[in-house]
C-alpha cells in the first residue's frame, strides 16, 4: 500500500477507535460508530474534497467530503446502506465518474470504512508535423473513436491538437487516431506513427504523427530528349477508379493521389504502319496504328494518299473506332482504278484521331504478273532484264515462268536477255503476248 493510500487509511481508522470517555459516569467507553467514504484519485492517490456523498438506508444523510477526502455517517443505526458519490460539475470535466457501490451492510455497534476509487481523466495531445522537415502542419483535423469518441478538431499553428480545460477529459482505454488533412483524401498521404493509442489515467503525453503526401509524376520527352508540351493526356489513378484529364507542360505530369501503380496515358497515336510492303494491286492490304489516351468508340480515320503528292487529296479513305485495346486495325485495297491518278508508284496513309495524328512509312505498289517465256519456241531457264520506264528489273526464268512484279505507274520498254545469241523470245503475261528479238551478245 502506498504512503497516500496508507495515511487515509490510518485516519479512518483512527475514527473508528474507543476513546476516553474520562469522568463519564457511562458503563462502557463511547465507540464511534457508522460509516466512514473515502473518496481518492487514482493513480497518484490524492483525496479529493468536495465530493458529494448520499447515504440511504435506516438512515440517510448527504454530505461533502472534507479537505481530507473524507464524509462520515455517526450515530447510524444497524442495516443495509446504500452509498452514492457524485463528483459534480466542477469535478467531471477531470475525473471520471465514480463506479456504482454496492449495497453496504453495518452490524450494531460497528464502523465500516468504504474506499472510493476515482480515475483522472486523459487529456492526450496530437501533434503533426511534415515527415520531409518535421515542419508542423496546421488545420489538420483530429478525431480518435475508441472508449469514449471526442474530436479534437484542427490542429493548430503549432501542429497541435488536444483536449481544452474546459472540454471533459477522456477515460481512459484504447483509442485510433484519425488525420484529415484539408484538400486530401485519407488515401493520399501516409502518416508514420502508430494509430492506435493507449490512454491511462490522467494521461497528458504527447502523441506525434509524422505525414507525407503521396503524389506523382510524369516526364515526357521527345527523341531529343526534348520536354514535349501542348500533348492531351489521361492519368489513371490506382485500380482504375479515377482519370484525369490534361495537357502537357513543359512535358511534366505531377498529381497527388493515392499510393499505387499509376497510368499515364497520352492522347497520341505513336506509330502507323502497313502489314506488308510493297503492296500489290487488287490484294488486300492491313493498315495499323497504335492510339493511346483516347476514350473507346472514338473516331479514327486512315486517309490514303500518293506519296509524293499529298495536297492532291486521298486517292481513298478508311474510317474506323477505337475499341479496348489501343490498336486499331483497317483493311483497305489497292486498284487500278483508285490509283488511276497516282504516279508516284508508292503510297502513304495517315491516321488522325482527335488532335493527334501520324503518318506510315512509304509502301511501294506493284502490279504483279504471271508471265511465261520461250526463246524460239521452247521454255526458257535464264536470267532477264526487263527495262521499265524509270527502273530496271532483274529476273530468273525456270522452266520458262516467273512472276514480273512492275512498279505501279511504269511501262515496259524492252527485254535483255544475256546469251541470247540473236534467238527471238516470246513473253505471255496476264496482259497479253509480245515477242521482242534478242540481240545477240557476241
Amino acid at each position: 500500500m502506498s504512503t497516500k493510500l496508507a495515511k487515509a487509511f490510518a485516519r479512518a481508522q483512527k475514527m473508528t477507535t474507543s476513546r476516553s470517555v474520562g469522568k463519564s459516569t457511562q458503563k462502557c467507553p463511547l465507540r464511534r460508530t457508522g460509516i466512514i467514504v473515502l473518496v481518492i484519485r487514482m493513480p497518484d492517490e490524492t483525496m479529493i474534497k468536495g465530493a458529494r456523498v448520499g447515504f440511504s438506508g435506516p438512515k440517510t444523510a448527504k454530505m461533502k467530503t472534507g479537505s481530507s477526502g473524507i464524509a462520515k455517517l455517526d450515530k447510524a443505526p444497524a442495516g443495509t446502506y446504500t452509498i452514492t458519490v457524485d463528483l459534480g460539475k466542477s469535478l467531471l470535466n477531470d475525473y471520471a465518474p465514480p463506479p456504482v457501490q454496492p449495497p453496504l451492510r453495518v452490524a450494531l455497534g460497528s464502523r465500516r470504512i468504504l474506499l472510493v476509487p476515482v480515475e483522472r481523466l486523459a487529456r492526450p495531445k496530437i501533434r503533426v508535423l511534415n515527415a520531409d522537415d518535421d515542419k508542423p502542419v496546421p488545420d489538420v483535423g483530429v478525431k480518435l473513436s475508441g472508449t469514449a469518441p471526442c474530436n479534437l478538431g484542427a490542429t493548430t499553428k503549432a501542429g497541435l491538437a488536444q483536449v481544452g480545460r474546459k472540454e471533459r477529459g477522456l477515460k481512459p482505454g484504447p483509442y485510433r487516431v484519425s488525420l484529415k488533412v484539408p484538400g486530401r483524401e485519407p488515401s493520399s498521404f501516409e502518416i508514420e506513427g502508430r494509430m492506435d493509442i493507449s490512454l491511462p489515467a490522467g494521461c497528458e503525453d504527447t502523441f506525434t504523427f509524422r505525414i507525407r503526401p503521396c503524389w506523382i509524376e510524369f516526364i515526357v520527352t521527345d527523341q531529343f530528349d526534348d520536354r514535349v508540351s501542348g500533348v492531351e493526356y489521361v492519368l489513371v489513378y490506382p485500380e482504375e477508379k479515377k482519370t484525369k484529364k490534361g495537357q502537357l507542360k513543359e512535358g511534366r505530369v505531377r498529381e497527388d493521389g493515392p499510393a499505387g501503380i499509376y497510368q499515364l496515358l497520352l492522347k497520341y497515336i505513336s506509330y502507323a504502319a502497313w502489314d506488308e510492303i510493297p503492296l500489290e494491286i487488287d490484294k488486300k492490304a492491313k493498315l495499323t496504328a497504335a492510339v493511346t489516351g483516347f476514350d473507346e468508340g472514338t473516331a479514327v480515320t486512315f486517309d490514303i494518299y500518293d506519296s509524293l503528292d499529298l495536297r492532291a487529296g486521298p486517292v481513298d479513305t478508311v474510317k474506323a473506332k477505337l475499341g479496348k485495346k489501343p490498336h486499331v486495325e483497317v483493311e483497305w485495297t489497292p486498284t487500278a482504278e483508285k490509283l488511276k491518278n497516282a504516279t508516284s508508284g508508292a503510297l502513304v496513309f495517315t491516321v488522325t484521331a482527335g488532335k493527334s495524328q501520324a503518318v506510315s512509312p512509304i509502301a511501294p505498289v506493284h502490279v504483279v504478273q504471271k508471265v511465261t517465256m520461250r526463246i524460239d519456241g521452247k521454255p526458257a531457264n535464264t536470267n532477264v532484264v526487263l527495262h521499265l520506264t524509270r527502273d530496271r528489273i532483274q529476273a530468273s526464268v525456270t522452266d520458262g515462268e516467273w512472276e514480273a512484279r512492275v512498279p505501279w505507274g511504269q511501262t515496259l520498254v524492252s527485254v535483255e536477255v544475256p546469251d541470247s545469241g540473236g534467238a527471238l523470245a516470246t513473253m505471255k503475261s496476264d496482259t497479253g503476248s509480245q515477242a521482242f528479238p534478242l540481240p545477240s551478245t557476241e
